[in-house]
């Protein structure tokens, strides 16, 4: 069944249909209206890709750059909330390759995160461009900061981004189909006990009003962990208490409560970010590691 939402004059249909179907949502019989798959990409730091220059700093290998840049880094449109990242100039076209700068600290220069490895997989698989609407908030938890029912809280503001998104697209004669949304979140919740305890609910929740604003959308979860920032804990005798035994507890919580909705919720997927090589504060993964893990989204979304 499909969904429409008329938007902006033009309409919508979402979730994981075949562009053909979509032709009923347009009253240009000449048919010089496009279609085009989107997806969101959303979360904390690590979705944020705090870790992942765009520029390594040991190597000075430039991974927006040939050999590894494709045809997708410059046909995919990457949008995102001002916040964390420097926005480009007004009217500019953010290719996937548009650095994102830190407003916090320019000086560590550009990042990227897993939609870049995400985009370039996809392209790969099916050469047709997407539209990437990213959303990410470092030390945000799902039990607050992404907590829907918060008034004009993250949750709020990602989805009337998208909205936002679909609907000039729209005025531009260019109708959108949201295939997926990726989730990369909860070191925030692993690391308090209230919070892990809670996590299965709380990600029930999102996933159910991901679903009432957006559609039936394939939910993809990339799931956390913070198993090394424990290890180096436990090895440099600093855990917060005996052994680190909360943030073990609370980070099993969380891993449990992505796999139970794997396993309950229809259409949601996951990818194990545990053993991918992390930054130096060994919990943000590392360009290569970003760039890994969108790929791995990419397929198991697939896109």
């Amino acid at each position: 069944m499909i969904r429409r939402l008329v938007l902006g004059g033009g309409c919508l249909a979402v979730g994981m249909l075949a562009v053909g179907l979509l032709a009923s949502c347009t009253s240009d019989p000449a048919g010089s209206v496009t279609h085009r798959n989107l997806v969101v990409v959303a979360g904390q730091s690590n979705a944020m890709g705090i870790g992942s220059f765009a520029i390594d700093p040991v190597t000075g290998i430039n991974y927006l750059d040939p050999p590894y840049a494709t045809p997708a880094d410059t046909t995919d449109p990457l949008y995102w909330i001002v916040g964390w990242v420097k926005q480009p100039p007004a009217g500019s076209i953010n290719n996937l390759d548009t650095p994102q700068v830190n407003v916090y600290n320019p000086a560590q220069g550009a990042h990227f995160g897993p939609e870049v490895g995400l985009a370039r997989q996809a392209y790969a698989d099916s050469p047709v461009p997407i539209t990437i609407v990213k959303s990410t908030w470092p030390d945000n938890s799902l039990a607050s900061g992404w907590n829907p029912s918060v008034p004009n809280g993250i949750y709020t503001k990602t989805i009337a981004m998208v909205k936002s998104r679909i609907s000039t697209d729209s005025l531009n004669g260019q109708i959108d189909t949201i295939i997926g949304f990726y989730w990369y979140q909860g070191e925030s919740d692993a690391i308090s006990t209230a919070y892990s305890s809670s996590y299965r609910v709380n990600l029930t929740n999102l996933i159910t009003h991901v679903r009432l604003d957006l559609g039936s959308v394939r939910f993809v979860i990339a799931k956390e962990s913070i198993a090394e920032v424990i290890a180096s804990k436990q090895m440099a005798g600093i855990c917060p208490d005996p052994d680190c035994a909360i943030e073990v507890a609370g980070d099993k919580a969380v891993r449990a409560a992505d796999d139970w909705a794997v396993a309950n919720r229809n259409d949601v997927r996951e990818v194990d970010s545990l053993g991918l090589p992390r930054w130096t504060d060994h919990m943000h993964l590392t360009n290569q590691s970003e760039l890994t893990l969108g790929a791995l989204l990419a397929k198991a979304g697939g896109l």
